[in-house]
């Protein structure tokens, strides 16, 4: 029976399909065997496989591939799987004439040594714990650097700091705060004394006639309230061996004393001084090298240098700062120039004596105790004021 066009169109569609089907078919059968091929080709390959377990150092697995999976062996199994698939050394082939001449081969020279080589005391930077650091992360920053003069007297404390020695990040501890002081302490002055130093200021700026009427009333009121008699009757009674006092004297014969005119003055600004606790549990190999060289790095830039010489050097000086992520915290306080005054180490930070197989002790405590090496002026916050809106924070 003769087919219609649409019949025909049909079948023409089936048959092109199951063609493509077959060539699909051929197609993942050869790529199959190619992949057989290469899988027997690997038999007995060998490899490392490295797991961190949570509490315990990194163990490492050893596997081989059977021809079809990756299955777990020993290490004697897998070092002597490691000898025997190991590559062969291709040597050049030798000429005869080569074999009968002896060789003298050119010494390598040895590459020229750096310029500048790095000192002892430096390094880049420094971490725990030892994992990679993610945008908004809250963390202290300790940016060490040589202490370098600027002058006699130094107003600013970014003029005692020379080139950057390394830096050192942990996490932000648990107690935190900042203490700002400012020095003020009680002075008299009664009126003969008042008296005295217009007098006095009168005479050293020329002016005699204010000198001359400053020393009259003062005289008029010492001789006029009898104080004059009762001062020198201090002096002989004193003389006698007695220790009454003028003001004892005043009181007991009038009930009243010399106004002392007190006030509250200030004195001096105050030097800020900062403590912090970090505990450290290294987890793995790499984190307890790391804890190793964090204590070490604080140790060695807090003491002073030039041990074989007549005079010692000041010790290297800290920045601090609180970081989020890559920039300053937002909110806590800013530091200035500081100086580690103390530190100390406590080996077994859960109170017993534990350590890993290589000796590092399981939990560590630090201490640090710091001091700014200048004061806080008013100033210093038109500083902090120049940054963007909303990132002043609380300053000093």
């Amino acid at each position: 029976m003769p087919q219609g066009p649409r019949s025909k169109q049909i079948s023409d569609s089936l048959a092109e399909a199951r063609k493509r089907r077959e060539e699909a078919d051929r197609l993942r059968e050869e790529a199959a065997k190619k992949k057989a091929a290469a899988d027997l080709a690997r038999k007995d390959e060998v490899r490392t496989k490295t797991v961190n377990l949570r509490g315990s150092r990194n163990k490492t697995f050893y596997e081989k591939w059977d021809g079809k999976k990756w299955v777990k062996i020993d290490k004697a199994e897998y070092d002597k799987l490691k000898k025997t698939k190991a590559a062969p050394v291709k040597e050049k082939p030798t000429s005869p004439s080569a074999e009968t001449k002896p060789s003298n081969p050119t010494p390598a020279v040895p590459p020229p040594p750096p310029r500048n080589p790095p000192k002892k005391e430096e390094f880049e930077q420094l971490r725990y714990p030892k994992e990679v650091i993610e945008a908004g992360q809250d963390f202290i920053q300790f940016r060490i650097h040589t202490y370098k003069r600027g002058g006699v007297i130094t107003r600013d404390d970014k003029t005692l700091t020379d080139k950057s020695v390394g830096t050192i990040i942990l996490p932000i501890p648990s107690q935190i705060g900042d203490n700002n002081t400012a020095n003020f302490g009680a002075g008299n002055m009664n009126f003969a004394e008042e008296k005295i130093f217009g007098a006095a200021e009168s005479g050293i700026s020329g002016d005699l006639m204010g000198m001359a009427t400053q020393a009259l009333d003062l005289a008029g009121e010492v001789f006029g309230s009898g104080l004059a008699k009762k001062y020198f009757t201090s002096q002989a009674v004193q003389s006698l061996g007695s220790n009454i006092s003028l003001e004892q004297i005043l009181a007991r014969t009038t009930g009243s004393i010399i106004n002392p005119n007190m006030e509250l003055l200030f004195s001096g600004p105050g030097l800020r001084q900062f403590k912090f606790t970090f505990k450290f549990t290294p987890r793995y190999d790499k984190e307890s090298l790391e804890v190793k060289k964090i204590i070490k790095a604080f140790k060695r830039n807090m003491a002073p240098k030039g041990a074989s010489g007549n005079f010692l050097s000041t010790p290297n000086i800290f920045q601090i700062n609180y970081m989020k992520g890559g920039d300053e915290h937002p909110f806590l306080n800013k530091f200035k120039l500081c100086a580690l005054t103390n530190m100390s180490v406590n080996y077994t930070g859960d109170g017993v004596h534990a350590t890993y197989y290589d000796g590092t002790p399981i939990s560590m405590q630090m201490d640090l105790s710091f001091s700014e090496l200048t004061p806080i002026y008013n100033e210093d916050y038109n500083e902090i004021e120049k940054f963007e809106k909303g990132h002043l924070g609380v300053g000093y």
